[in-house]
């Protein structure tokens, strides 16, 4: 009995309960540091990689924006697209967040080089729907516009365009601002007409447009072929004045230098204006209904232009309310001198312009002498975009297109006129060609009321 108590273990003064008291293996605990150290590292690997996700995000961002990455892909998508006229685009640098740079474009037919756009950069757009555009710039542009069709531009299953007076949708922009452009050495040709357009530099400053109202600001060109000088208006009602002249170096017809002036204003979705041409002999403005009238006093185009024109032309024209879309042009009466005869000018109506790919009228008659002669004008719009005008004179009863030719001008048959006079016929007879077959291809005549 002594020897088993004397083998028996002490009781564990620490036990807590009673299995360990009785048990002979103490029990282990985790370390508390260990469990710390463990949460420590999760918590620094999670960190690590969420400042990972910012860090991928910032140099995304700075990628995106502050860089000319994004506008040097967009360029070789461009060059893509323009592979068939051989487009290329050189030196692009600059970001979106404020404003690129081209060193060079260059395609086929035409050449722009150093053309820079700064503006208030994409984030303002965006948020505060304001684009102020600081400087718009070309260096140079040369551009051969022979054989050219502005229709191949158009979207055909785009929808209408919304009348500028006015619609439901708001304006995308609160602000729109040009600080300064600047155009360059500018030359525009076409080698099919003859057409040549040279200017050294347009410079456009102060444009705003905000709240309905706009500040057109100033706009300077210089040349021997055009110049354009803007000015504040001397009349309350108007907002700018604009002094243009075209000389005859812009194109071969132009006989001598033909002088705009025009004082208009824009304010509540509305644009105003009233334009004079021909020193003061035509005059040009806006009605109260938003539609525009012409007023023709005494005006020789011939002495303008290198062709045999009306004399003494005098008209009254109210043209159609929707100055885009040009539905109907309203012809009141009027009267002009043309050879050995003075015509008057028949009132018609004019409908659907836009839409008509040709235009014939009979614009007006003449009684004199026994024999009925109609002066008759003809419009096609043909391939290049650009209207050709034909005068064609015919008779009641008819007669060969020479012999009314020189019954007008010189009173007398053909047969009578002397070898000079048949060789100033033919001059004067360039003057009443007809439109080439290609230009009527395709072509509707105008309704008439």
């Amino acid at each position: 009995m002594a020897d088993d108590r004397a083998n028996e273990s002490p009781p564990n003064p620490y036990a807590t309960n009673s299995m360990e008291a009785t048990t002979n293996t103490p029990a282990k605990r985790k370390p508390l540091v260990a469990e710390r150290s463990g949460c420590g590292c999760v918590i620094r690997v999670l960190l690590g990689l969420f400042l990972l996700f910012l860090a991928v995000i910032a140099l995304t961002y700075y990628v995106v924006m502050h860089t000319s990455w994004p506008l040097r892909s967009v360029a070789r998508a461009i060059e893509k697209q323009g592979a068939p006229i051989s487009l290329r685009l050189k030196g692009i640098s600059g970001s979106i967040s404020s404003g690129m740079q081209i060193k060079l474009m260059e395609w086929k037919t035409g050449q722009v080089t150093d053309v820079r756009v700064k503006y208030n950069g994409i984030v303002d757009i965006f948020y505060s729907r304001r684009l102020i555009l600081h400087e718009i710039h070309v260096g140079k542009a040369h551009l051969n516009i022979t054989g050219f069709n502005p229709d191949s531009l158009k979207d055909q299953n785009a929808p209408p365009p919304q009348n500028a007076n006015g619609g439901d949708e708001e304006s995308p922009l609160k602000l729109f601002q040009i600080d300064r452009l600047s155009l360059n050495d500018i030359e525009i040709k076409d080698d099919t007409t003859g057409f040549l357009l040279s200017i050294p530099t347009i410079l456009w400053t102060g444009f705003k447009a905000e709240k309905g109202k706009i500040d057109f600001g100033d706009l300077t060109a210089n040349s021997d072929r055009l110049t354009i000088e803007t000015t504040p208006s001397t009349s309350p009602e108007f907002q700018r004045h604009i002094q243009a002249v075209i000389f005859p170096k812009l194109h071969s017809t132009i006989r001598k230098p033909i002088k705009f002036f025009i004082e208009f204003a824009y304010a509540e979705d509305k644009f105003k204006y009233k334009c004079d041409i021909f020193d003061g002999k035509l005059t040009i403005a806006t009605q109260p209904d938003q539609s525009a009238s012409f007023q023709c006093q005494g005006l020789n185009l011939d002495e303008y232009f290198e062709a045999v024109l009306p004399r003494e032309l005098t008209a009254t024209t109210i043209q159609s309310e929707d100055l885009q879309k040009l539905n109907s042009l309203e012809i009141r009466g009027g009267s002009f001198k043309l050879g050995k005869r003075t015509f008057v000018i028949t009132p018609q109506k004019l409908e659907h312009l836009a839409e008509a790919k040709r235009i014939s009228t009979t614009l007006a008659t003449s009684d004199e002498g026994g024999i009925q002669m109609n002066y008759e004008v003809v419009v096609v719009d043909n391939e290049h975009g650009v209207p050709a005008i034909s005068q064609q004179i015919t008779s009641n009863p008819p007669m060969r297109p020479r012999e009314v030719m020189a019954q007008l001008f010189y009173a007398k048959s053909v047969t009578e006129l002397s070898d000079s006079e048949q060789q100033e016929l033919d001059k004067i007879s360039a003057s009443f060609r007809p439109i080439k077959p290609t230009d009527e291809a395709a072509a509707e005549p105008v309704k008439q009321e």
